[in-house]
């Protein structure tokens, strides 16, 4: 493969004439691999980008859950604390006065 490069670079026109110069077959290799090689690399680059992007959005709504999943803990922690507080005051006796502090001494 080397030799061919090598075979085809060092051929030359014996004489230079403008309209016939050309960068030749290995030009045309050497830009067509760039192409390719450019082609390849965007091609990742897009792949990688779109699973960034999907990774952050799940993510995100991975958050948005957990808070929202913390929220309604909060509000039925507020419910059950409402709960106790309005069980705990039917169940005190009505009429009874509080004690006064006896002194000691």
């Amino acid at each position: 493969m080397i030799t061919l490069i090598g075979q085809i670079v060092s051929e030359r026109p014996k004489e230079f004439n403008a309209a016939t110069v050309s960068p030749g077959l290995a030009g045309f290799i050497a830009v067509f691999l760039v192409a390719l090689v450019t082609v390849a690399l965007i091609m990742d680059m897009s792949r990688r980008v779109r699973r960034a992007q999907a990774l952050g959005d799940a993510e995100q709504r991975r958050a948005e859950a957990a808070a929202e999943q913390a929220q309604e803990e909060a509000v039925q922690e507020e419910v059950a604390q409402a709960q106790r507080e309005t069980s705990a005051e039917k169940t005190a006796p009505e009429n009874s006065a509080p004690e006064e502090p006896t002194e000691r001494g």
